[in-house]
């Protein structure tokens, strides 16, 4: 009996700690871009982001997709990732681009909601970690 609830516990651990390092899979539900008078307006232009997936390597921070890519030599992303929570990634180039990724996470849900800062644009959707 001993040896199985050993088991059962270290397999537990085991999934614990693998969610905690797998990938996302993120899709774009939302895009608006931030106007002139500071709001944040939808326009049609940006429709191409909606639908849109993209893949967030959780160790290093590289975001890829047909539409997104910080995996450049002159991007340098930074993970904060706070384990509980939610996971961020901050990219910038050598000429002060910067784009800011969030995923909130919450503990046993499938999906986690996430925004996109770029520039003027923002996004906004939902990733599942896989």
């Amino acid at each position: 009996m001993k040896i199985l609830i050993l088991c059962l516990s270290f397999f537990s651990f085991l999934i614990k700690a693998s969610d905690s390092t797998s990938d996302f899979k993120c899709t774009v539900k939302q895009a608006q871009h931030v106007a002139g008078s500071g709001k944040l307006d939808e326009v049609r232009s940006w429709d191409f982001f909606l639908d849109k997936d993209f893949v967030v390597e959780r160790k290093s921070g590289v975001i890829v997709g047909k539409q997104f890519k910080n995996n450049i030599a002159s991007i340098k992303p930074s993970v904060l990732d706070h384990k509980v929570n939610g996971y961020s990634v901050i990219s910038a180039t050598d000429t002060q681009v910067v784009s800011y990724l969030q995923i909130n996470r919450i503990d046993g849900a499938a999906e986690n909601a996430f925004i996109f800062i770029k520039n003027n644009v923002v996004l906004s959707g939902i990733c599942l970690s896989f």
